[in-house]
C-alpha cells in the first residue's frame, strides 16, 4: 500500500514574523518509509531533502507540496496558503533640524 504522508514545520513558531528572510524548517511523517522526497516550496523553488531548510526572501501566502515516493509508488500531498508571512515594511522618515 502506499504511505500516507503529512507534511511537518517551524512555521507556527515563526508565522507573521516581521523580517525578511524567512527561514521555515520543512519535515514529513510517514506511515511507510519514504526513499525520495519532491518538495515544492510555493516560491519557484524546491528541494529533493527529506527534512529541508527552506528560506523565503519575502514576506506572502505559499502552498507546499510533497512528493513521496515509497516501496509502492508515489504520494503526493499539497498544503494550501500553508506559509503566511508578513511581508518587512520599511520606513523612511525625512527630519528637518529646528535650531532655537
Amino acid at each position: 500500500t502506499l504511505p500516507v504522508i503529512q507534511i511537518v514545520s517551524s512555521i507556527d513558531t515563526i508565522a507573521g514574523a516581521p523580517c525578511n528572510p524567512h527561514p521555515v524548517q520543512f519535515g514529513y511523517t510517514s506511515d511507510r518509509p519514504i526513499v525520495a522526497w519532491d518538495w515544492d516550496f510555493g516560491d519557484n523553488h524546491t528541494s529533493s531533502d527529506s527534512t529541508p531548510l527552506h528560506i523565503y526572501a519575502v514576506g506572502d501566502t505559499f502552498s507546499v507540496r510533497l512528493r513521496a515516493t515509497g516501496e509502492c509508488g508515489l504520494v503526493q500531498q499539497v498544503r494550501s496558503n500553508y506559509v503566511k508571512l508578513t511581508p518587512r515594511t520599511i520606513v523612511s522618515a525625512e527630519a528637518t533640524p529646528s535650531f532655537a
